[in-house]
């Protein structure tokens, strides 16, 4: 498939900067065993992390290199659907990591799995459809974006998903027994719907992201 060539350029252009990834799960490992309230932090702390770094492509490719680029075997679309399974495998990899940590914590302290493996899905959809709807705009803008806005369109997404979803975990948890078993009791389906609408997202997001850039001599 030449998309996974596309996904291979962009892993291999922003290569040193994705070793910064390295740090994020031994943080968030570090904070989960120091008595954070929330366990689930590490999972949180992840997909905040493959949000920032998913928009990497588009900070790093240069107007110069494009003729390079359009030049390698493959269509404009084959270069956006690389480009998205980069952001695919980069949010894959941090919720495992993620949940891998707070697997590890859950056992140590005796704490149920399935608030780890609903949260996991739930942050795997919502991270899909930011770094979809990231991806369009950034098509959309096209090359020359001035750097204060792609590092808005960059954090604030992240930074709200974070900060909102870690507030929600913890009101759950302060007492609100009522809502917290009426979504335990739909933990299946909560974490089937969340990852189908990130899918969906996803694939439309393609979809719409080609169509912006077929008619562009540099996307």
């Amino acid at each position: 498939m030449k998309a996974l060539k596309f996904l291979k350029v962009d892993w291999i252009r922003c290569k040193s900067q994705l070793k910064i990834m390295i740090l994020f799960p031994v943080v968030a490992v570090v904070l989960a065993f120091r008595g954070m309230d929330n366990e689930l932090f590490a999972i949180t702390y992840m997909v905040f992390g493959a949000i920032v770094f998913a928009i990497q492509p588009f900070t790093m490719e240069q107007m110069s290199e494009s003729g390079f680029i359009n030049m390698l075997p493959g269509t404009k679309s084959d270069r956006v659907t690389g480009r998205y399974l980069f952001a695919f495998i980069l949010i894959l990899l941090s919720v495992l990591l993620g949940l891998g940590a707070t697997v590890v914590y859950d056992m140590k302290h005796g704490i149920s799995l399935e608030p780890a493996l609903t949260v996991s899905c739930i942050f795997f959809g919502g991270a899909m459809v930011i770094c979809s709807l990231q991806y369009i705009l950034f098509y959309s803008l096209g090359k020359g974006k001035s750097n204060q806005m792609m590092a808005i369109i960059r954090i604030i997404p992240a930074f709200i998903m974070f900060f909102a979803g870690n507030y929600v975990l913890n009101w759950l948890k302060s007492g609100e027994t009522a809502k917290l078993n009426w979504i335990l009791d739909r933990t299946a389906e909560l974490s089937a719907l969340c990852v189908l609408v990130g899918f969906f997202v996803f694939f439309v997001g393609i979809s719409i992201s080609g169509r912006i850039i077929e008619h562009k001599d540099f996307a």
